[in-house]
């Protein structure tokens, strides 16, 4: 007499742990791997922020300005249109890197909870600022669609 015994269930349990385990592993690799640059990224963008807000500083003051032809201040307007630009470019570029640290930290939250090492960090937020920071990096493809993109907040 023969017994068969199925053991399909036991070997795909075997295979999802082994595979869960890679994927634990890689995302807390890939996590860590992340942060490093981010920070770089979120350093430089701080020393561009300096530097342009100098700049500007020295462009804005009426005895730098007083210092250029009638004719020539047409052209420091647009200077300082173009440097208003960048400006709000680099606040773009900042909010998009931090908005990736985020969402490294929630990796790495995720591997914490897996692991069973999560603490939660309980704290207040800025909902609008959130919001704002959102839609800022998001302006560029809503106008590159047609689309307007506006935040109401009543009683928050």
């Amino acid at each position: 007499m023969m017994q068969f015994i199925d053991v399909t269930d036991a070997i795909n349990y075997d295979e999802s742990k082994e595979e869960n385990t890679v994927l634990q592993t890689v995302n807390a690799f890939v996590s860590h791997e992340l942060r490093n640059p981010l920070n770089s990224i979120l350093a430089q963008i701080l020393c561009d922020k300096t530097l342009l807000a100098e700049v500007l500083e020295i462009v804005t003051d009426e005895a730098f300005q007083k210092k250029f032809k009638k004719r020539e201040r047409p052209l420091l307007r647009r200077l300082i249109k173009y440097l208003r630009q960048i400006e709000a470019s680099i606040e773009t570029q900042e909010s998009s890197a931090n908005l990736m640290v985020f969402m490294v930290h929630d990796f790495l939250d995720l591997a914490q909870i897996k692991n069973g090492k999560f603490r939660k960090n309980v704290g207040l937020v800025n909902i609008r600022d959130i919001v704002h920071r959102v839609m800022e990096i998001q302006k560029s493809k809503a106008r590159d669609r047609g689309i307007k993109l506006m935040a109401d907040f009543v009683n928050i």
